[in-house]
């Protein structure tokens, strides 16, 4: 779990966080298009598809833009921690948008015991800057579009393929990604 927050740390060194995230979405987009062109699969446009690429963009786009910055804030740890609220906040969605009934005590009391797992692994001896608090809420506001977007996209049941419901929604993030990058960095 802290290997993609570490990878997220280090693609902001050099050219900044916005370009390592768009170069990230870019060659996703890349590779999804040739996988799909290879199986001679199309990329379908109908409306649950285009609304699991708009749930899903929530997710890759919201939540990872504000995972790139706030990995800038604190620690790689902090980061790993912080998304172990993704079970607990998605099964929270999925009871209010979905009417599931995911909360019972075994499963509450296994989402906390791993969040004190991953507090016990990653939060000894973080040393934490002075932008850590912007940091720690701009990542709390990711996990919530990340866990949101989750549901969503359940909520869409659009029956897409994996690869399909990728490469799709990395064709809507891409270009997000690049104007983000164009207006605050490039």
């Amino acid at each position: 779990l802290s290997t993609p927050p570490l990878a997220v740390k280090w693609s902001g060194e050099g050219p900044g966080f916005l370009f390592g995230a768009l170069g990230r979405m870019a060659l996703g987009v890349c590779v999804g298009l040739a996988v799909l062109g290879a199986l001679r699969q199309p990329l379908p446009w109908h409306r649950e598809a285009r609304q699991t690429y708009l749930a899903a963009t929530l997710g890759v786009y919201g939540a990872l833009l504000c995972v790139y910055w706030g990995a800038q804030q604190v620690p790689s740890g902090i980061v790993a921690i912080l998304f172990g609220l993704t079970p607990i906040l998605t099964s929270v969605f999925a009871r209010v948008l979905l009417d599931e009934r995911g909360f019972t005590p075994a499963k509450v009391g296994g989402m906390w015991l791993g969040l004190a797992g991953l507090m016990v692994i990653f939060g000894g001896g973080l040393n934490l800057g002075p932008r850590a608090s912007a940091g720690i809420e701009v990542l709390l506001l990711g996990v919530g579009l990340h866990s949101l977007s989750t549901v969503l996209i359940k909520r869409s049941n659009a029956s897409l393929s994996g690869i399909t419901a990728a490469t799709g929604t990395l064709l809507l993030t891409t270009p997000l990604f690049f104007f983000t990058w164009l207006v605050f960095d490039g």
